[in-house]
């Protein structure tokens, strides 16, 4: 379900959203209650620290792009977690006339 739209999030929507190596516009506070952190035309990417704390993550990391090519395998709806944050690509909830 959805598999080609996770995986342009990842290979296209990563790279634009979070943009300069080094600038600080790499990292997204991942706080303990599942929210959004990256968002496509058709799927967003939801994650939540599972330390009880926030995690600032560098989402332009290798090892992060890997497993978030390996999650973006799976589809919608398809949870996993990886460095102490649980991660899941959902159906976006952006209305369809804004598509």
């Amino acid at each position: 379900m959805y598999i080609e739209d996770c995986r342009e999030l990842v290979d296209e929507f990563l790279d634009v959203t979070f943009v300069l190596h080094g600038s600080g516009d790499e990292y997204v506070l991942i706080g303990t209650t599942a929210d959004c952190v990256l968002q496509g035309p058709s799927v967003s990417l939801f994650a939540s620290s599972l330390t009880g704390e926030d995690i600032l993550k560098n989402m332009r990391m290798p090892k992060v792009r890997a497993f978030l090519r390996r999650l973006a395998e799976n589809g919608v709806g398809y949870t996993d977690e990886h460095d102490s944050i649980q991660w899941m690509m959902i159906k976006s909830m952006i209305p369809q006339l804004l598509r």
